[in-house]
């Protein structure tokens, strides 16, 4: 027996003993949170395991819901266009009239937008590269990082990348430039042009602005995202494990008890916008002066779903959800919600409307003034725009 064989054979019975998913012999039955693992030869005819996490949920400031890092989807909005990893047949966008092709190389890691540039870990010997709409740039021959986040700090879009595993975190701005050696953080965000780090492990919450700034001690928070509310932009922060939900303006600020939530989203309601001003046709939110976001919370484990507006209202007694996002479908903001578990699709602009039987989905993202969802293995990706359009009768998953 030839010793790339034996490999071949001895990674095959380590997943069987460990349960391991494996991608792409056949179609996966997975969960979101599940490793893929795909085993190849790679251009050497070395064995490699690559992994590839099933997509999860999101919240709108684009982290993970468990801190900030976890799983990462396989289908975002790039400039308008829809970024879709379908694995062996590469990567693909569809700009609204049809699909383009774009890369070979599929089963991507962490994919995320810089400076109107999409940013992609392609793993394993390739590293990260960023395409600027007609060709592919290298960035770095360091993959999987912990953690890719884009950060606007008034003056310039930044790619903030933590290499994890001692690799350091870095911004990228053209060049690599040096931020801070502790890595393998809990979680980042983006808040009134600070970059807001959860360094995890006892290592506290900070902002950084030019310099970093102490915040709090209690890290591994829950959940942590942007809200403008009167005329202040304040940062909710769910600690998680009793230690209740805060906003910061600059100081903490109580807001409720309740943690350790199942998901939260911002959205804006029609009457709380203000100086809108009507086109004959629809509100242009571009020209809107101000808005005020409603803080929406999914708080799961049979605590309902609420909005908060300055008071608590209650939205609906379906919590747990499987999916919920904001989108704008060019006059309104809408949230989409998967609730799963039979519980069906339902959009909410004020009211909910029933929109589709389908459940836990596995991909859902606001693109191009529509809702794009991938429906999973045999149905494929469509938009919804207060209807349904077809896309592509491949889904991510496939």
């Amino acid at each position: 027996m030839k010793i790339h064989h034996f490999l071949w054979l001895l990674i095959a019975v380590v997943m069987i003993v460990c349960n391991i998913k494996i991608f792409p012999f056949t179609t996966p039955n997975v969960s979101a949170g599940d490793n893929i693992y795909a085993v190849g030869l790679n251009d050497d005819n070395k064995v490699m395991v690559t992994a590839r996490r099933a997509s999860d949920k999101f919240n709108t400031s684009g982290l993970p819901l468990a801190g900030g890092v976890g799983t990462f989807p396989n289908m975002i909005n790039w400039n308008g266009n829809l970024v879709a990893d379908f694995g062996d047949i590469g990567l693909w966008y569809h700009d609204g009239i049809d699909w383009n092709w774009i890369s070979n190389r599929g089963y991507v890691g962490q994919m995320e937008v810089w400076n109107n540039n999409l940013v992609v870990d392609f793993g394993v010997g390739k590293g990260i590269w960023y395409y600027d709409t007609t060709s592919w740039h290298w960035m770095t021959n360091k993959y999987n990082p912990n953690l890719m986040i884009n950060w606007n700090n008034g003056v310039t879009e930044v790619l903030v990348v933590d290499f994890g595993n001692g690799q350091k975190i870095f911004t990228y701005d053209g060049s690599w430039h040096w931020l801070k050696n502790k890595d393998t953080v809990a979680g980042m965000a983006v808040w009134d042009y600070k970059l807001i780090v959860d360094f995890g492990n006892g290592r506290g919450v900070y902002y950084y602005d030019g310099t970093w700034t102490w915040m709090s001690n209690k890290d591994n928070v829950n959940l942590m995202l942007p809200w403008y509310y009167g005329g202040t932009e304040s940062l909710v922060v769910d600690f998680g494990g009793g230690r209740r939900i805060y906003t910061y303006d600059g100081a903490w600020n109580w807001l409720i008890n309740k943690d350790s939530v199942h998901d939260m989203t911002v959205w804006t309601n029609r009457t709380d916008r203000i100086h809108d001003r009507y086109n004959g046709s629809r509100y242009d939110s571009d020209i809107q002066a101000i808005e005020n976001q409603e803080l929406v919370v999914d708080f799961g484990g049979g605590r309902d779903l609420y909005n908060y507006n300055g008071t608590w209202n209650w939205m609906s007694n379906n919590d747990d959800a499987a999916r919920m996002v904001t989108w704008n479908d060019g006059a309104n903001d809408n949230i989409a919600f998967d609730f799963g578990s039979g519980r069906n699709m339902f959009n909410f602009d004020g009211s909910w409307i029933w929109i589709k039987n389908a459940n836990d989905v596995p991909e859902m993202t606001a693109w191009n003034n529509r809702l794009a969802v991938d429906f999973g293995s045999g149905v494929g990706i469509y938009n919804y725009d207060g209807s349904w359009n077809f896309m592509k009768s491949r889904s991510t998953m496939d």
